[in-house]
């Protein structure tokens, strides 16, 4: 898909940014509206604070053994 004026003018924000591609490796950044995602990116930002809050307060977290050298 060629990455055209109009494909571009035509992207919708999301809440995340996004890129769009051509086949020739171009891209376009796809930035949000961020007023339009209010809601989301709060959502997003509690529940990590959330999260940050219990890992500091002792939660269980799990240890990954490393693989062997070799």
């Amino acid at each position: 898909m060629a990455l055209t004026d109009s494909a571009i003018k035509n992207a919708k924000p999301k809440a995340a940014q996004y890129k769009l591609h051509d086949e020739k490796g171009l891209f376009a950044i796809v930035r949000p509206n961020r007023a339009a995602h209010w809601d989301e990116r709060v959502t997003m930002a509690q529940w990590w604070s959330d999260y940050l809050d219990m890992l500091r307060s002792g939660a269980q977290v799990l240890e990954f053994k490393q693989a062997a050298a070799g």
